[in-house]
């Protein structure tokens, strides 16, 4: 069975999502596995929408088995979230790595990922960080003046992305090869996001598979009861507390402990106050949350050295227990369908992990009276009707 690996956020699973999926079955694949973010999402946010809502809609939407990545991986910078997923891929057995890139760059990537081995392009990146550079634009900057082409490329979250996914690649040694897909030129989930949090109908930016889980969304209001969560979460653990924490640079500690009455107004207004070169708006917010989950420079060690690869099953096609099954069978990783009955035969860096990732969950579920509800949650199997959303 030829499968294919995709890394996902799916908040929401909308148009693009769709498209790039059929475009990976295309390539002679007969399933397609997603590993997808859980409550959290990279850009250190509560996922706006249920995760089983999005795990469903992309199942009806092309994809074969939707498994949840580890929130170590999930809430982290762009190098561990990408390593997170290539491990994941490898341990799956799926040939390809498949990713969607935006603009027709699949070349000038693969060229980015051989001079980023290049040791004059990452001296030239370390002396531009020296003198406050941001880490992206001292990379692009850096090639520019080595390779002499344009790399403005990389300003892409998602090329960003796509370019930490090569690098894991070789650098992990995973034998599964990249599939770079063009983008469709279709409504951002940002932008989907958005509208959504104004009350919106964005029903006609979706695909019919993601249609009826629209309603499983957050609103505005929502987000600012987490604000006053982080505020007295701030309070709680103080300036000695915060430098603890996974992600924080040397002394930003005590400007974010002065800056958390902002959170009062809004999250946007915090991360106004605290952001600098150094510090992004996204690490920042990755930092609240990791800060509230007690995930500390301890923990963060104790990972890299001992990365977690286990595979929390959220749903499924008919035509994906196949799959599931050999990947049970490979037997390189645990395959988790229930999470309580899973807990006794895990091993200690599994264990540790997915107990970290149901304490996400009860954090993302703090306003809705779901404590404890995830664990005991059960993958979702899809009836198959992937003549109604246009495959073969």
């Amino acid at each position: 069975m030829e499968k294919a690996y995709i890394p996902a956020e799916f908040d929401p699973f909308h148009l693009g999502h769709e498209y790039l999926i059929k475009r990976v079955k295309e390539h002679g694949i007969d399933a397609v596995i997603c590993g997808m973010s859980g409550p959290f999402a990279q850009r250190g946010e509560p996922a706006f929408f249920d995760k089983f809502a999005r795990a469903r809609a992309a199942v009806r939407g092309g994809a074969d088995v939707v498994f949840q990545t580890p929130h170590i991986f999930a809430l982290s910078p762009a190098r561990s979230f990408a390593e997170g997923h290539i491990r994941l891929c490898e341990a799956s057995g799926c040939r390809i790595l498949a990713f969607g890139v935006q603009g027709n760059i699949a070349d000038k990537l693969l060229r980015s990922a051989d001079l980023m081995k290049v040791d004059r392009v990452n001296n030239n990146i370390s002396a531009k960080l020296k003198d406050n550079t941001p880490y992206p634009a001292a990379r692009i900057e850096a090639l520019e003046e080595t390779d002499g082409g344009d790399y403005s490329f990389l300003r892409e979250p998602n090329n960003i992305l796509a370019l930490e996914y090569l690098m894991a690649l070789e650098r992990l040694g995973c034998s599964a090869e990249p599939l770079m897909i063009e983008r469709l030129a279709a409504a951002s989930a940002s932008a989907i996001r958005s509208k959504a949090s104004e009350g919106k109908n964005i029903s006609s930016l979706l695909p019919e598979s993601s249609r009826e889980e629209a309603g499983f969304s957050d609103t505005e209001d929502d987000r600012k009861r987490f604000d006053i969560l982080f505020k007295a979460m701030l309070i709680s653990v103080g300036a000695d507390g915060l430098k603890k924490v996974k992600e924080l640079p040397e002394g930003t500690e005590n400007r974010m402990i002065s800056a958390l009455s902002e959170l009062d107004i809004s999250m946007e207004a915090f991360t106004a106050k605290v952001t600098s070169k150094s510090l992004t708006k996204s690490r920042a917010r990755r930092i609240l949350i990791n800060a509230f989950l007690g995930i500390d420079k301890d923990m963060e060690e104790y990972f890299d050295k001992n990365p977690p690869v286990y595979f929390r099953l959220l749903a499924m096609s008919e035509a994906g227990r196949k799959a599931v099954g050999e990947i049970t069978d490979k037997g390189q990783a645990a395959v988790i369908a229930n999470v309580a009955d899973s807990l006794p035969h895990l091993n200690e860096t599994s264990l540790r992990s997915i107990l970290l990732d149901i304490k996400a969950q009860n954090f993302r579920d703090i306003f809705s009276g779901k404590y404890n509800d995830d664990y005991r949650q059960p993958p979702r199997v899809i009836p198959d009707t992937r003549n109604r959303c246009g495959f073969s």
